[in-house]
């Protein structure tokens, strides 16, 4: 558990993880110099229960870096996530260990989740599909995977595929799972087995969202790279790396990408207004008729998205003609 000023959910965190039905585990949590009481409830829980313990880093360095050095820490075979403002339900830890024992070429485990909100009220269930060959398929064409505090991994895997990039500053994850597709079998239970915490608060929400879209597009970018042979630009020189997030920046403004992000939120604010099913059918449809991106918001949520690829293409087409 990587931890940053989270002192009003941090307890309730910690909690869920002591009334998992598997309890062999142990607890890492790595205090990213809060500024708030965050370590010092993290550490109340630590002397009551010998499993936990609680590193707090020097200074602020980002999520990538708290997380690579609680795998440093770790010395279990699997690692399990869970983010300080998220709660994992009891069986959580049960299910994917069964899962992963029963099925040695997975390397990542994720699930469905439950939403809820700043105050623990659940909103709506999210499920993927079920594991196997069309999963690896499915989220290959949408870049869809489970919530990151859904998930169980193979440490020596990941260890040795460098761990988080702190590159990312958003979508640290979703790098990662990118590479771990290429090492291995990633699956989905069909079932929820987390609740997923959305608040003003979240990381992802700064910058209305855009910063996390489009760390999330360059982490697509970058599998399609190194998919092709290409050398990695997540991996090259920082002038290399900034070199190219301002040109992604560049190309995904001028592809409209945020426009069609929030058209997708207030899409999704306005279908979920109503518990009435034939009352959202009718806001839903109404809003991407009256969308300037419907289409291709359909298309994408039914089809995949395209453009990381091209945009891959676009890159590498540019490197070529530089060189």
């Amino acid at each position: 558990m990587a931890c940053y000023n989270a002192e009003r959910y941090v307890g309730e965190a910690i909690s869920s993880l002591l009334y998992q039905t598997f309890s062999d585990f142990e607890l890492i949590i790595v205090d990213d110099a809060s500024t708030d009481s965050s370590a010092s409830i993290a550490k109340q829980f630590a002397e009551k229960d010998p499993r936990i313990q609680v590193h707090v880093m020097p200074a602020n360095s980002g999520p990538a870096v708290a997380r690579n050095a609680a795998i440093q820490i770790a010395t279990g075979e699997w690692l399990a996530v869970l983010d300080a403002d998220d709660v994992s339900l009891p069986q959580r830890l049960e299910a994917e260990v069964a899962y992963v024992d029963s099925h040695p070429r997975t390397v990542l485990v994720g699930s469905g989740f439950i939403e809820i909100d700043a105050g623990g009220k659940s909103l709506r269930a999210h499920m993927y599909p079920e594991p196997g060959k069309k999963y690896n398929r499915y989220v290959r064409r949408t870049g869809c995977f489970p919530p990151h505090s859904s998930c169980l991994y193979h440490k020596a895997t990941v260890e040795s595929l460098g761990g988080f990039n702190p590159r990312f500053r958003r979508s640290q994850d979703a790098d990662l799972w990118f590479r771990l597709l290429l090492s291995g079998e990633i699956a989905a239970l069909p079932m929820p087995l987390v609740k997923i915490r959305k608040h003003e608060d979240c990381i992802s929400n700064d910058a209305r969202g855009q910063t996390q879209t489009l760390f999330g597009i360059a982490a697509r970018v970058c599998h399609f790279t190194r998919v092709q042979g290409v050398p990695d630009p997540s991996r090259q020189s920082d002038t290399d790396w900034e070199d190219f997030m301002e040109w992604l920046a560049a190309r995904v403004e001028q592809r409209g990408v945020f426009e069609q992000k929030q058209d997708w939120v207030d899409l999704r604010r306005a279908y979920y207004s109503s518990s009435n099913e034939v009352v959202r059918g009718y806001r839903l449809l109404k809003g991407l008729v009256g969308s300037r991106y419907g289409l291709r918001i359909l298309l994408k949520k039914y089809f995949g998205w395209s453009l990381p690829s091209e945009l891959a293409n676009e890159w590498i087409q540019r490197q070529c003609a530089v060189s």
